[in-house]
């Protein structure tokens, strides 16, 4: 049925960035997310792909919120708060740091 669409996006999503079409690719990760707002692995591509601080730290917010223990997630959320920590410096550099701790709780085995 068509509850299996959101994978085929995903998919899809995974080659138009292998293609180099990162605003496509981001199109399709959030068809994904928009069939099936649970899928917290689109949820995660959504915000890698995103260009735009509120939509990609949104989307990596609503991954964990399903699946606290996506370390790529908290991993990118810090990266996310990082590179645009000129809009709130020392608030987003704790963010930052705090998403990093959080993906060494979630996966001690990775250093």
């Amino acid at each position: 049925g068509s509850h299996k669409h959101q994978y085929a996006y995903n998919e899809l999503g995974h080659v138009l960035v292998e293609l180099g079409e990162d605003a496509a690719a981001l199109e399709a990760y959030q068809s994904a997310v928009a069939i099936d707002p649970q899928f917290a692995e689109a949820l995660v591509n959504v915000g890698f792909k995103s260009e735009e601080f509120e939509e990609a730290k949104n989307a990596y917010e609503s991954a964990l919120a399903i699946k606290p223990t996506l370390t790529n997630a908290w991993i990118n959320l810090g990266i996310t708060y990082y590179s645009n920590y000129n809009k709130d410096p020392a608030h987003h550099i704790q963010k930052a740091l705090d998403c990093y701790q959080k993906a060494m709780e979630v996966e001690p085995t990775s250093s």
